[in-house]
């Protein structure tokens, strides 16, 4: 399923790829930077929760009937996604996910399945994984092969809409030091292949695995951006820049810079938390042109090793900063920087500062531990 941030509709359309070269339209100030999400859970067996091979097509009609295109299938048969409207509101945003959570676990009750909401299963087998019924899924995994079948992960895309969607590569650029933070803070994956790993977030490790995945190179601008995605299409090596599978990335069908890292979140209000933060976020460096400006290889090199620790420890240890030694963080008490829409940050403490405090630190990286061990 696809969403499109299209005005005057808050309408789902199926939609044909944004034109990169479009110029930027104006925006009434409530409209400004609007946001979508996308979650993908898994289907287990009510009872044992075991991952089923294959999925009716009926369970995805059911839940789609009341959807409008927002609940469909993902990549493996085991998987079921769902994707909410471009939202200005964030309170609304929390409604539209927690009525798509609730379609999808009604609609897979009716066939004696229930949805997990998780970045890795915690009994799964990949190698019992079978490919989800799609010509663009088909393609994928005759190139991929077995890694493909290794793809049982589930996670969370941030989608934020800019007034200016040639700023995107930019704001990509600037935002890599900050990419572990959401890692951290959605790590719901410290199971695979039905044993303990030791790491509060593994979907990465096994993602990583993909081609094109991990980190974007430190693009200046749209002109190398393109110059890349077009040096891969005419080598053959992609169709379009939809095979580009970073951790953060423009995205070729919305005008939106898509956040890609977190895990799928298990409690709702997490979702809601990282969706907030990542927008007023992108707003923040969408305004401040100057912040991360001079960023460089060492800074990259940094965040990599950072997204490494996220990966590692969640939100319980340190991360490392630009001088090389480790820091420790913690969100600001403060809740004053933001407005009931998510997006008024005039610095980016009090950006930092709009996320709850006690929504950070993956919580299924620690609980469900003790419940499946």
């Amino acid at each position: 399923m696809e969403f499109r941030f299209d005005l005057p509709e808050r309408r789902l359309h199926i939609r044909t790829p944004f034109p990169m070269a479009r110029e930027p339209r104006v925006f009434a100030p409530d409209e400004l930077f609007r946001f979508g999400i996308e979650e993908e859970y898994f289907l287990s067996d009510s009872e044992t929760f075991a991952a089923p091979t294959e999925t009716p097509d009926a369970l995805f009609h059911s839940a789609d009937c009341c959807t409008t295109g927002r609940i469909g299938r993902e990549f493996l048969q085991a998987q079921i996604e769902v994707a909410t409207e471009p939202h200005c509101n964030v309170n609304e945003a929390g409604l539209e996910l927690w009525h798509l959570r609730q379609s999808a676990a009604s609609a897979a009750a009716e066939h004696d399945l229930a949805i997990l909401a998780c970045g890795t299963h915690p009994l799964a087998l990949w190698c019992d994984s079978v490919q989800s019924p799609k010509d663009r899924y088909s393609q994928i995994m005759d190139d991929l092969q077995m890694v493909g079948h290794r793809d049982m992960l589930c996670g969370t895309h941030i989608h934020v809409e800019f007034p200016d969607p040639l700023r995107r590569v930019d704001v990509m650029t600037r935002m890599l030091p900050y990419v572990p933070l959401f890692i951290a803070l959605s790590t719901s994956s410290p199971f695979w292949q039905g044993r303990k790993t030791g790491l509060k977030g593994y979907r990465l490790a096994a993602y990583d695995e993909l081609p094109r995945t991990g980190l974007p190179e430190l693009f200046r601008g749209f002109s190398d951006y393109d110059a890349y995605v077009d040096a891969m299409m005419r080598s053959g090596a992609i169709p379009d820049a939809s095979h580009l599978w970073w951790a953060i990335r423009p995205s070729l069908k919305y005008p939106t810079l898509e956040l890609r890292a977190p895990d799928c979140c298990t409690r709702l209000d997490d979702t809601i938390a990282i969706a907030t933060l990542y927008r007023v976020l992108a707003r923040f460096l969408y305004t401040h042109p100057e912040h991360n400006a001079g960023i460089n290889v060492v800074d990259r090199a940094i965040a990599v090793e950072n997204k490494w620790r996220a990966q590692r420890y969640g939100a319980q240890r340190h991360l490392c900063n630009e001088i090389r030694r480790c820091h420790s963080w913690r969100p600001a008490r403060s809740h004053s920087g933001i407005d009931r829409d998510g997006c008024r940050s005039s610095h980016l403490p009090r950006a930092i500062g709009t996320v709850p405090r006690d929504h950070f630190g993956g919580h299924f990286g620690r609980r469900p531990i003790a419940y499946f061990w």
